[in-house]
């Protein structure tokens, strides 16, 4: 009995923000254009329409085509869990990104490990890679749903 009890307890005590989420429905919530400032005169756009993103840098305000992947969300993965698939850019095939992410809001914040390893935490700061990027939600620019 106070197994079963102890049990209960655990599986009520999971934050709804740490309860597993369809992969579906994160892919909507994550729906729209993203832009993160990486320097002066140095953005990032990323936009996700469905499984597929596409990037862009920006660079004193012109635009250039980065790449285009699939997004995959596991279901059996924690929900912050997400992997570029089929990376490609105008000059071929890019190896995959096993990516950390946190929504929270029109703030998504973004960490990629790389094709074989995934990361643990969100690092930020001087250093080397890999580092969080802060993407803001366009405005106008909203999930399917809201």
């Amino acid at each position: 009995m106070f197994t079963t009890f102890l049990a209960l307890a655990m599986i009520t005590a999971v934050p709804d923000s740490q309860q597993q989420r369809d992969p579906e429905t994160c892919l909507e919530l994550l729906e729209g254009s993203w832009l993160a400032d990486l320097a002066p005169n140095q953005s990032v756009l990323m936009k996700i329409d469905g499984d597929e993103a596409k990037l862009f840098s920006i660079l004193n305000e012109k635009r250039m085509p980065q790449w285009t992947c699939k997004l995959h969300l596991s279901k059996t993965l924690p929900e912050n869990h997400m992997d570029w698939r089929q990376r490609r850019s105008s000059r071929g095939p890019l190896s995959d990104n096993q990516c950390l992410y946190r929504l929270e809001g029109n703030t998504l914040l973004l960490i990629g490990g790389g094709p074989n390893e995934r990361p643990t935490k969100f690092l930020s700061g001087k250093g080397g890679e890999p580092r969080t990027i802060v993407f803001t939600r366009i405005e106008g620019s909203r999930p399917v749903g809201e």
